[in-house]
């Protein structure tokens, strides 16, 4: 009997993995599963905080200026024309408050504009230099000419200003793309990070919890 105890002692002592070595592995194995867990929570949270910054302070901000921007620019097209067919200095409120408008809105787009996606960013400034030239070169001039002469203007010029003015539109329609675009992705990144730091925690909760016994 006494041998028989002493060969299990002998075995328990030569054996390489004793119990309490298993149980101290087994605990620093959870210890570093809970520090990765709290390595990617950290992470996910301030990528979660860096998307939800841009979306509030950048790109939620840019769509609304862009809306704005596109309603100041139809005015303006919808008043001189409005104007140009009738002659009626009515038409002309429109137009001026649609310009006003479109000043603060691409004031607002500008000072975003360091935010933006590069493609956005030129897309942009695409579209100012194309409503600046369509201004000069179609609706002060038709402007001044009625204003002259107190006439309508009758003349293929409404038409040739009608289709710059399509051209600027579709001009615009690829900033707005851009930048509905940009946004769509950052919302998917959003949620992406909010699965991330959602997994973190549970895997932070199952991991770091007290091993029972020890």
């Amino acid at each position: 009997m006494t041998g028989s105890r002493s060969a299990v002692t002998r075995d328990r002592a030569s054996s390489p993995w004793p119990l309490g070595r298993v149980i101290g592995a087994a605990v620093l194995l959870m210890a570093l599963f809970s520090l990765a867990a709290v390595v990617v929570g950290v992470l996910a949270l301030g990528h979660l905080d860096d998307e939800r910054q841009r979306i509030e302070s950048t790109l939620d901000p840019a769509a609304l200026a862009s809306q704005q921007l596109y309603s100041a620019l139809l005015n303006q097209e919808t008043g001189v024309r409005g104007y140009a067919l009738t002659g009626q200095p009515d038409f002309l409120t429109p137009y001026n408050q649609g310009y006003a408008d479109e000043k603060t809105a691409a004031k607002h787009l500008q000072q975003l504009e360091p935010q933006l996606p590069a493609a956005s960013a030129a897309e942009l400034q695409a579209t100012l230099t194309q409503a600046h030239d369509w201004r000069t070169r179609y609706a002060q001039p038709t402007i001044k000419q009625i204003q002259a002469s107190g006439k309508p203007v009758v003349s293929p010029d409404i038409l040739a200003g009608k289709a710059e003015f399509d051209e600027l539109r579709v001009r615009f329609a690829a900033f707005q793309a851009d930048v509905s675009s940009t946004r769509t992705q950052a919302l998917a990144s959003l949620d992406d990070a909010s699965d991330e730091l959602h997994v973190a925690l549970l895997a932070h909760r199952q991991h770091g919890a007290p091993v029972p016994g020890s």
